[in-house]
């Protein structure tokens, strides 16, 4: 039964997406049929390809038995799914010759709001929970969910459905057509998912190294190079302060499996701390690169 409701909560996500890419493209006066046509055509067959490649490529032997075409919850990846939308929202503008700036920002208010729903239905399988919390102070909801047996898991999915709410809710105000919403929203996506991978109990390892964190970071790094390619000291401050971001994450999760001195709550106050500070730095100097590339 819960399978059977997280699965049309998926579905839900999904018809989201493309209610609210309709929704946006009328509201900007913009509606084009053939790249809507081709995005809805493009959109998801990329996500599912991505989205279960990346587990199949790393989450070792199980995934791969149960087939490319599983239904498991655990087979498919945010990462992969988000990033499939974009590939296939960008093939579909380059295909009718759409602005790519333009389609990438009409197509990021859909996608968090399908995330949205996607994190919310997690909450009805044995999906997105963090680890075990032994004091009885904390267990409740919505802090907590209850397992099979009785015990208390983090509402991890929680937190990143209410994550990505705020993201939809705080959308850049900027002009859409020029990339900037697009830009600004995933990066401030990318860097809180390091947060919450962190503090996901199932997740894609390659040993301690967590991989949707790794290709996160890239994700950002890739951002900073392609939007400061014609400002090189923007660039370089960009990625430094990235980088250095990069660094305490890794010594973060170093810390909460190595160093049992220094208290989980400290590590993810650190942590946290320097992923908001990395996503202030970004989006002064993107919004300032962006709005130059306009005038």
């Amino acid at each position: 039964m819960s399978d059977t409701v997280y699965l049309a909560g998926i579905s839900l996500a999904a018809l989201t997406f493309f209610l609210v890419l309709i929704g946006q493209m009328r509201r900007q006066k913009s509606f084009n049929g053939r790249f809507l046509f081709f995005c809805c055509l493009f959109s998801p067959a990329a996500a599912f390809v991505l989205s279960r490649g990346n587990v199949y490529l790393f989450g070792g032997f199980m995934t791969r038995i149960r087939g490319f075409f599983s239904l498991n919850p655990y087979d498919y990846s945010v990462m992969g799914t988000l990033l499939g939308l974009v590939a296939g929202t960008a093939a579909a503008a380059r295909l009718t010759r759409t602005s790519t700036g333009a389609a990438l920002d009409l197509m990021t208010p859909a996608a968090f709001c399908a995330l949205a729903i996607a994190r919310f239905a997690e909450g009805f399988s044995d999906f997105g929970w963090g680890g075990l919390v032994f004091d009885e102070r904390f267990q409740f909801f919505p802090l907590c969910v209850r397992d099979m047996y009785e015990q208390f898991h983090l509402a991890v999915f929680l937190f990143e459905g209410i994550a990505a709410v705020f993201l939809v809710v705080f959308l850049p105000r900027t002009a859409v057509g020029h990339g900037d919403r697009f830009t600004r929203t995933f990066c401030r996506f990318m860097l809180s998912q390091i947060f919450f991978e962190s503090l996901r109990a199932e997740t894609l390892r390659i040993g301690f190294v967590r991989v949707q964190q790794v290709e996160c970071a890239v994700f950002v790094l890739v951002m900073i190079l392609i939007i400061l390619k014609r400002n090189k000291h923007s660039a370089g401050i960009c990625t430094a302060v990235h980088l250095c971001t990069v660094g305490i994450a890794i010594f973060c999760e170093f810390a909460l499996d190595k160093i049992t001195s220094i208290p989980a709550p400290v590590v993810y106050t650190i942590l946290g701390l320097s992923l908001i500070v990395c996503d202030v730095v970004l989006e002064r100097f993107f919004h300032r690169e962006l709005v130059r590339s306009q005038d």
